[in-house]
């Protein structure tokens, strides 16, 4: 006779049974509902399938106009397209074509391989262009509904007593439809008809019913599996004893590995952390039996001066589950040893704290070990130190790992400050690798390379002998590159002055090619950046982008002139300008290349005006005295001074001093507490070629090309000097009147260009240059013609002398140059004013020019305000002499 229990269970079973058989049967309607869905919406996607494949076949022939076939007696000309001109054509070959439009290609493919295909499908409509595609009754309705909106219509229905989706689209006429259909009224948009496809259903129900059958099986099968299940269940809960004794084994089994393990391992209690079951190998480590520990506080095992940290990895293991942490344990007689610990909190289902378990490891092994590593490095680092060059090693992305003393020296900074730069942010503060660097060698070949890089830290220039070498690991995988770099910097110093005489012979003669040239490149950069920045909001980043663009060009078009200059191949372009701005910029440039023994003193008074100057040589001035200057104190530590205020000359002082007119002047002071110049050697000083450091490489240049300037300005220059006592030279230049000043605060308040209209004919070889000279004159106003051919600007002049107002021409051009196309145009039409541009010519000058005739001469780069108001004066000019 069965317990109770074994009774209740047996009857749960049999209700299992019952409910489980109402469960499969209620799923399986349910099933075969989604199933008759799922078929619809199958076959309802395979007719869409069908209809886009159709869809895409006809618009394909509609976007070529319809398709060229051979006239057969299957294909006849279709004679619904004879008011098409072109239906019928024939080959060069004498084969006759007729075109086939979508509707007649369909209808024929249909007709000839329905079988093949398997879906019926047509164009038809309301106003068929072939009778024959004229519109059932269920088509009618399907293109009535189109007219009220409708999309698709769909219906399940029989043809010839077998089953048939029906489903129809409207068809909007394209403009490819046109070709055919135009004629019958249609517009692009409008719904023309409908294309629809039949697509039988036959296969599709013979697999439902496969699919019903298949579902009905598996249902069957699962009803089936459950019973073993329940029967399973029923067995289980008979074997609930057996279970609890094996789970009673298999806590013996992990107090056996709890026993015998390695590391020490104890367990507390989660209010008082004290110690209540450890086992062997954790009373061992501590000196102590199993016995003396239980009980006890951790914190008992634990150094006095780690026992304030124990509070704050507990709260941690706490906070994450579990925590590790070094600290040093107490061993009984024996003093302390540095441990690992392993904190883990243990908590019930309701997540409440119930135990700690403390994993503790003995590392002192490993301390030592740790401790003769740092011993290694150490002395491995005093020797790296010890070396006097710059070494330091990268990792495979050029980024230093380590670098000895020598290299924080050369770069003012501790060598672990260098850690992470990749070396040429660090040599050249660049952003991507030295050509031919032997360290991007030495990671791609991987074996050593030497070679002499030129890097730039900080403005200055510095050479280096660079060797690496590629450092392996055990495997042979590359891991640093170590690299030793000499700076030879003297020696190339020295090959460099050699080299620079040399030049210095030759740059006289390149500086007229080099200022033509350059002067055509920057026509069109500063003419586009002055238009960009007009056109662009004057707050916008992309208009300070262009002013930057047109700044950096200017100065470029500055350092033309200065070459110029040098080469005494331009004359000065005097402009109003601010000196206290100049020297200020001249001193900041200078900071980096005089030496950080020697002092800088400024006293510079802002409000000094301004001056008619070139500010490039103004510029030149300063950091000429100033070189001098510090040159002066080179071996000792010194004061270089630089003073400018305004001053007012009288009568007495001009004449008197410096042999200048009573006046409005500018102070530029110069100088130094070095060891002065002799008084028979004052004299001497403006001279050319005139220098005491000729061991230094002196070329006598410097005073002699500041007096040349500072005289050129209308001003003067004076020394004053006492051996021991320092030098002090005294720069004199005129200041600007104030209605100078006032018309110049003008312009730049925002003088607007002068417009005008006429027509002006542009000539130039450069197409850059002719391009931009036409959009500053159109946007000036001007009707511009171009011309990059002499000759055939001198053709089209010719045929049309009274189409222009005006001629702009360059003055070096191939064929023809610009003087002699104005000549020419001057001998037939004296009455046509002529501009003649140049970025340098040794064969005129503005004078030689204006004597032939020749209204204007501009040097390039041509800036849009000097080209607008020496237009407009000539065209001005112009017509005074006419009226």
């Amino acid at each position: 006779m069965q317990p109770s229990p074994f009774k209740t269970l047996y009857l749960a079973f049999l209700t299992g049974i019952i409910l489980w058989t109402l469960i499969i049967g209620m799923s399986l309607a349910w099933n075969i509902h989604v199933e008759r869905r799922q078929l619809a919406e199958l076959v309802e996607n395979e007719a869409r399938s069908h209809f886009n494949k159709d869809q895409a076949f006809r618009f394909w022939a509609s976007s070529h106009g319809g398709v060229y076939v051979p006239i057969t007696e299957e294909t006849p000309p279709n004679p619904n397209l004879s008011h098409i001109p072109e239906r019928d054509i024939v080959t060069p070959s004498g084969k006759k074509l007729t075109l086939m439009n979508p509707a007649y290609m369909l209808h024929q493919m249909m007709n000839k391989f329905e079988k093949l295909y398997g879906v019926k499908g047509r164009i038809t409509s309301l106003r068929p262009l072939n009778p024959e595609n004229a519109p059932d009754e269920w088509e009618t309705k399907a293109l009535h509904a189109f007219e009220q909106g409708t999309q698709e219509v769909v219906e399940y229905t029989e043809i010839q007593n077998d089953p048939y989706l029906r489903l129809m689209r409207p068809m909007v006429t394209k403009a490819d439809c046109l070709k055919c259909h135009a004629w019958q009224g249609y517009k692009e948009g409008d719904i023309r008809g409908g294309v629809g496809i039949a697509l039988p259903l036959a296969s599709f129900q013979k697999v439902y019913d496969d699919v019903v059958r298949h579902i009905y099986f598996v249902y069957a099968l699962l009803w089936l599996a459950l019973l073993p299940v329940f029967w399973a269940f029923y067995n289980k809960m008979r074997s609930q004893l057996r279970k609890k004794m094996q789970h009673e084994t298999e806590l013996q089994e992990w107090a056996e590995i709890f026993k015998h393990a390695q590391w020490g391992i104890a367990l507390s209690t989660a209010e008082t952390f004290s110690l209540d079951m450890m086992n062997p190998a954790f009373a061992e480590m501590h000196g102590a039996s199993p016995e003396e520990l239980q009980g006890k506080p951790y914190l008992a095992l634990v150094e006095k001066r780690f026992q304030d940290d124990i509070g704050k990895h507990v709260q941690l293991a706490e906070k994450e589950g579990h925590h590790i942490f070094e600290s040093r344990h107490l061993r009984k007689a024996e003093g302390s040893f540095p441990v690992e610990v392993n904190i883990t909190v243990v908590r019930d289902s309701a997540g409440q704290k119930i135990r700690r378990i403390m994993n503790v490891q003995d590392v002192s092994a490993r301390k030592e070990a740790e401790r003769l590593l740092v011993q290694a490095r150490d002395e491995w680092q005093r020797t790296f130190d010890a070396i006097n060059e710059i070494i330091f090693l990268l990792d495979p992305d050029l980024r230093v790992l380590r670098a000895n003393r020598a290299t924080g020296q050369y770069f003012d900074v501790q060598p672990g400050g260098l850690v992470g730069l990749q070396c040429f942010e660090l040599f050249r503060e660049a952003s991507f690798p030295c050509k031919d660097c032997p360290a991007v060698k030495s990671i791609r070949e991987q074996r050593p390379f030497s070679c002499q890089i030129e890097h730039q830290y900080h403005g200055k220039s510095n050479f280096f002998l660079v060797s690496s070498a590629p450092i392996f690991n055990e495997t042979r995988q590359l891991t640093a590159i170590v690299c030793f770099a000499k700076n030879i910097s003297g020696q190339k110093q020295l090959e460099s002055k050699v080299r620079q005489a040399q030049k210095m012979e030759a740059i006289g003669t390149l500086a007229g090619g080099i200022a033509h040239d350059f002067n055509n490149i920057l026509s069109p950069i500063m003419g586009y950046a002055e238009m960009l920045s007009e056109s662009l909001p004057k707050e916008s980043v992309e208009s300070f982008q262009a002013q930057q663009i047109y700044g950096a060009a200017f100065r470029a078009r500055d350092l033309v002139k200065q070459i110029l200059s040098f080469s005494r191949q331009t004359e000065q372009a005097l402009q109003p300008v601010e000196p206290h701005l100049i020297v200020k910029e001249a001193l900041k440039l200078l900071r980096s290349s005089i030496p950080a023994s020697i002092a800088i003193k400024q006293n510079i008074d802002n409000a000094c005006g301004k001056i008619m100057a070139d500010p490039t040589q103004v510029h030149q001035v300063v950091v000429n005295l100033c070189t001098n200057a510090y040159q002066a104190m080179m071996e000792t530590e010194g004061i270089l001074g630089v003073a400018m205020h305004p001053l007012t000359l009288t009568a007495e002082e001009s004449l008197h001093k410096i042999g200048l007119q009573p006046g409005e002047y500018i102070l530029i002071e110069v100088s130094d507490s070095g060891h002065g110049i002799a008084p028979d050697m004052i004299e001497k000083i403006f001279e050319p070629y005139f220098t005491t450091k000729k061991e230094q490489g002196g070329t006598g240049l410097g005073l002699a090309t500041v007096h040349a300037i500072v005289h050129d300005h209308g001003g003067s220059i004076s020394v004053y000097s006492e051996p021991g006592q320092g030098t002090t030279f005294r720069v004199y230049l005129p200041q600007l009147k104030e209605e100078a000043k006032r018309a110049n605060e003008r312009f730049l308040a925002g003088k607007k260009d002068p417009t005008g209209t006429g027509h002006i004919l542009v000539i130039d070889d450069e197409e850059a240059v002719v391009d931009i000279t036409r959009y500053m004159l159109m946007q000036l106003g001007y009707q511009v013609t171009i011309e990059t051919d002499s000759l055939a600007a001198w053709e089209i002049f010719a045929q049309q002398p009274d189409a222009f107002d005006l001629v702009i021409t360059d003055m070096a051009m191939p064929k023809m140059s610009g003087i002699d196309l104005a000549q020419k145009i001057l001998e037939q039409h004296p009455d046509i004013p002529v501009i003649l541009c140049t970025g340098f010519s040794e064969m005129i000058n503005e004078e030689k020019a204006k004597s032939l005739g020749i209204k204007a001469y501009l040097m390039k780069p041509v800036l849009k305000s000097k080209l607008a108001a020496t237009v407009s004066q000539v065209l001005g000019v112009t017509q005074e002499e006419d009226e």
